[in-house]
């Protein structure tokens, strides 16, 4: 008995550690446009340990899953990545899972993989695979285009059309079909009876997103083309959300024996003693977050006027939002008899977070062509990063100074300037430099 009730706590302790990890990036995946992915990486793992069609061989053992997770922990908290605490979360959770329901190994193997699917990749990552997408997608489509006489040419992952020109990015490279592609690929392989079929299911999923996304893109920029703006903008996430959905089920359409499902294998009643300790981790987590969030917010404000240059507040776009995830954001237009620029300051609480989202990475995530030309320490640790980016025959140098901030509980501030790239270096340094020091004063 004694013994048992030491493995019941054990058991919650790890449903509790779950959610205390998993918490916040569930409600923030479940307010962005993330959630289909842990919609579907949910399903997965009800498909998948419902089958039945696997021989049944030893379960996998799960004693190493809390140690691993453990060591991810301290080594994310040493390191501050959160991808690594967010996959010490989904160890736990999976551990809970095959501890409540044990399965063979082939399942269990699956699982830990759809679960571990939930977590974003890293965003340096994320936007260098997009990149590359959206290279290649806008260079099939060129040249199916051109193969049709169509008045179409590349720079980049720029479409230049006869009126007007359109630019691939993070949003319209498909990278997001890849994890829903994963996702029924792996389950369409548990699921099959032939092991040449599995096989087959999982080596197809990333031509399979590129098709898809081909064909989404295709009907996109058709409607761009033909000056259809307006429409173009309601089918490109109408096609969007359906293309993430098809990315999974077709997999499952062409290679599962979803015959071999049985819904009285599914989870839910396994998991049921494992829930409360696992909501009471979650909403205690997403509780100290908000907490947090709310006493660390700082109070920024670029300044209205510096010598001789006047401000006036200037819209970033949404998508520009999203990218940067940032707790603060805001962006100003200065002018004078000398010319304008764009000035942004943007702070994450979170400095491991505000390290992914340089101006480098930001700007090629949007589709911008980025040239790096120099990284330059000042003020001690602080950093600032020379670039030229363009778009459309549209050049820019952008300016970026990163310090850590050490006003209120910290975090990583970047203050980002967007001028022309007729200045000197020596002129950008002097002048992100001056208004700087205006905004920030001490506070660095």
């Amino acid at each position: 008995m004694m013994q048992l009730s030491l493995h019941s706590i054990y058991i919650s302790a790890q449903a509790i550690g779950a959610g205390l990890l998993l918490g916040p990036f569930a409600v923030a995946s479940l307010q962005s446009e993330r959630w289909p992915i842990l919609v579907l990486s949910c399903l997965s793992i009800v498909l998948i340990s419902g089958n039945t069609s696997i021989v049944r061989d030893r379960p996998v053992g799960t004693t190493w899953m809390a140690p691993v997770a453990l060591a991810m922990l301290i080594l994310g908290l040493v390191l501050s990545v959160n991808k690594l605490l967010l996959i010490a979360g989904i160890l736990l959770l999976t551990s809970v899972f095959l501890t409540k329901m044990p399965l063979p190994r082939c399942r269990s193997i699956a699982i830990i993989a759809c679960a571990c699917l939930m977590v974003p990749l890293p965003a340096a990552l994320e936007t260098e695979l997009a990149t590359s997408l959206a290279y290649m997608e806008a260079s099939m489509f060129v040249a199916i285009g051109q193969a049709m006489n169509l008045p179409v040419r590349l720079s980049g992952a720029q479409i230049f059309f006869e009126h007007s020109v359109v630019t691939i990015n993070q949003d319209c490279s498909g990278t997001l079909l890849l994890i829903p592609a994963l996702l029924g690929s792996i389950t369409a392989a548990t699921l099959s009876r032939k092991t040449r079929c599995a096989v087959i299911a999982i080596s197809l999923a990333l031509p399979g997103v590129l098709l898809i996304n081909l064909v989404r893109l295709a009907i996109v920029l058709g409607l761009l083309a033909n000056g259809n703006n307006e429409l173009a903008d309601e089918w490109h996430d109408i096609l969007g959300f359906s293309a993430l959905a098809f990315s999974w089920v077709a997999p499952l359409w062409l290679f599962a024996d979803l015959e071999a499902f049985n819904h009285r294998n599914t989870p839910w009643i396994a998991l049921s003693r494992a829930l409360p300790p696992l909501l009471i981790g979650g909403l205690a987590s997403v509780a100290i977050s908000m907490s947090d969030s709310n006493r660390s917010a700082p109070k920024l404000h670029l300044p209205t006027y510096v010598s001789g240059w006047v401000a006036e507040d200037f819209e970033i776009p949404p998508e520009e939002i999203r990218i940067l995830n940032a707790d603060h954001v805001s962006r100003r237009r200065y002018t004078s008899e000398n010319g304008e620029f764009l000035l942004t300051i943007i702070y994450h609480g979170d400095p491991g977070v505000g390290r992914e989202h340089s101006s480098e990475r930001c700007f090629r995530a949007m589709g911008w062509q980025v040239e790096k030309h120099d990284n330059m320490p000042v003020e001690d640790a602080n950093l600032l990063t020379f670039l030229t980016v363009s778009s459309g025959g549209h050049r820019q140098a952008v300016v970026e100074y990163e310090a850590e901030y050490t006003k209120s509980s910290g975090g990583l501030l970047r203050i980002q300037l967007v001028t022309s790239p007729e200045l000197t270096k020596r002129q950008q340094q002097d002048l992100i430099l001056q208004f700087t020091k205006k905004t920030l004063g001490d506070e660095t």
